[in-house]
């Protein structure tokens, strides 16, 4: 479309596209030098900004504060930065004297031995066995001062419907014999098979008393066995 300088005044519609034909000029003018090809504008750049690919200046990148540390960067690489926590800064930020503490505040037990962290310590399992004899008649010592013994005798043949023995204990108890038990092993005689019903008598640190009873109904004839278990400390 182009302009006619021609048109009558009263030809309206020739005028409008005439308005047209100027507007649509216009237009492609205004592309037309605004239109710049690569080279032209690669030119235009100021040193190598149009194709940097680092910095001219390599750059310092730091941190600060709690964490410091800083690394040079060009934009040719990608950086890491290694971080010093500040030890003042941390060391305030910890409670109490935990950052200097050279022993606990208060002392643990571990397996009975104390522990304070001032020093190593060695824990041993000789205090489950302080010591023993294990045979028929043994003991076992443990290391909190408990005994235990055992052992294995015989009732006498009393001849009566009753027949008692004592018994000593391999090794004598440091305080006391807390309690004694006995089951019997043997039959009151041979006729009868009649196992007798086992009591504990008297007790001492170094001794304890067994009594069989055949319930009034035989007598002992035979030396029926029985074995005894004891405990103390």
């Amino acid at each position: 479309m182009a302009y006619d300088s021609t048109l009558p005044l009263d030809n309206t519609a020739g005028i409008r596209e005439n308005f047209r034909a100027l507007k649509e000029d216009k237009i492609v003018a205004a592309e037309s030098a605004n239109t710049a090809d690569s080279a032209t504008t690669a030119a235009s750049c100021i040193g190598n900004s149009a194709t940097a690919t680092q910095l001219a200046k390599a750059r310092t990148i730091s941190l600060t504060g709690n964490a410091t540390g800083n690394a040079s960067f060009d934009g040719s690489a990608d950086v890491s930065i290694t971080v010093d926590v500040t030890s003042a800064d941390t060391a305030a930020a910890c409670s109490g004297n935990a950052t200097t503490a050279t022993k606990l505040e208060t002392a643990r037990t571990i397996n009975g031995v104390s522990f304070d962290g001032t020093a190593d310590i060695t824990i041993s399992t000789d205090e489950y066995d302080k010591a023993h004899l294990f045979s028929a008649n043994g003991y076992q010592e443990l290391g909190n001062g408990l005994i235990l013994q055992w052992g294995s005798s015989n009732l006498p043949a009393s001849g009566t419907t009753v027949a008692a023995k004592t018994v000593t204990f391999p090794i004598a108890f440091p305080n006391a014999c807390l309690q004694a038990f006995a089951t019997a092993a043997g039959a009151v005689n041979t006729a009868s098979g009649y196992v007798p019903v086992m009591i504990c008598g008297t007790l001492t640190a170094t001794s304890a008393s067994f009594g069989g009873d055949s319930n009034g109904t035989v007598k002992f004839t035979n030396t029926p066995g029985f074995n005894w278990l004891a405990i103390g400390y």
